[in-house]
């Protein structure tokens, strides 16, 4: 799988910090991967989106997402892979990190077929599961 997670420095931004626009995503879409640090470092949310600026924005302004900020951040990748990539790399990606804020429903978002088969995909890298 070639998905090339983004920043590529691997200097990942917080996202309550992030602004989208001045990176320019706001025609990209693509998966993205939020987790929180602090204590117990937890993946949150994998998803898929047309407009990954938007969704991002969306992201910031949940209170559900917020409460994880308060402890060292919420950080953000994403890799702008094909869309028809998207639903098996989110099923993949779902399946191996339980991520805690996965029953989220955003307006943004792609969704994911039930019967999307699995792509597997490397997580960012610098992060471990």
């Amino acid at each position: 799988m070639d998905a090339f997670w983004q920043p590529g420095d691997q200097v990942y931004p917080r996202l309550s910090e992030f602004d989208a626009t001045v990176s320019g995503l706001e025609d990209l879409g693509g998966v993205y991967a939020i987790w929180h640090l602090g204590v117990r470092p937890q993946w949150l949310r994998i998803g898929a989106s047309e407009n990954l600026s938007k969704t991002f924005e969306i992201l910031t302004a949940l209170e559900d997402v917020a409460v994880f900020d308060r402890n060292r951040g919420v950080f953000v990748a994403w890799a702008p892979v094909p869309e028809e990539q998207w639903a098996g790399i989110v099923k993949s990606l779902t399946a191996r990190l339980a991520p805690a804020l996965q029953g989220l429903r955003l307006e943004t978002e792609s969704s994911i077929e039930e019967d999307a088969l699995p792509v597997d995909c490397p997580l960012p890298p610098g992060t471990a599961n």
